[in-house]
């Protein structure tokens, strides 16, 4: 078989496989992409040329080196990879709860919770207009204490004629 698009598509549709054409009518492209090993579908990401060629690389750790995801596949998952996504769902929201307890527990968490909860919520946006203002004045930016509101002042009253540019008096 020669290297065509369409021997492509063929061999593609032999191994099960769907071929998803990209409409370029519209200035930004998104398309689907799915992980052939989990079935996790990223319905809405961009199809650009660059995009693309990230996306459907390996993903590994900058710093141990450890691979994070394989490459990602365009098009939508196969229902056996859905099934399997759906499935593992109740897995994932457990994971979740057992991190977020494992957080909670921590000094930190604590510390802060403690800070929160011993500021009343009345002086709250007292002390956040502040933290502003102090950082603000920091960075030099002044603000200024009341708004400057502008509105149309009635006493100046413009005239009608004359009002033309002087390079349009000159008939040359």
């Amino acid at each position: 078989m020669d290297n065509t698009v369409g021997d492509q598509e063929l061999r593609l549709k032999a191994k099960g496989r769907k071929t998803v054409e990209i409409d370029t009518s519209d200035a930004q492209q998104f398309m689907s992409y799915y992980d052939p090993e989990t079935g996790q579908e990223f319905p809405r990401l961009p199809a650009d040329a660059v995009s693309v060629l990230t996306y459907t690389r390996p993903k590994y750790h900058t710093v141990t080196k450890k691979k994070l995801r394989g490459p990602l596949l365009p098009g939508i998952a196969p229902e056996t990879l859905q099934e399997k996504w759906e499935a593992g769902r109740e897995q994932r929201d457990r994971e979740a709860q057992e991190r977020l307890k494992a957080v909670k527990k921590t000094k930190e968490f604590t510390d802060v919770k403690e800070q929160v909860e011993s500021v009343p919520r009345s002086e709250v946006k007292d002390l956040v207009k502040e933290a502003v203002q102090s950082a603000f004045k920091a960075a030099g930016i002044e603000i200024p204490s009341e708004p400057e509101i502008n509105e149309p002042n009635s006493e100046v009253e413009l005239p009608l004629q004359g009002t033309q540019l002087t390079m349009f008096d000159n008939p040359a």
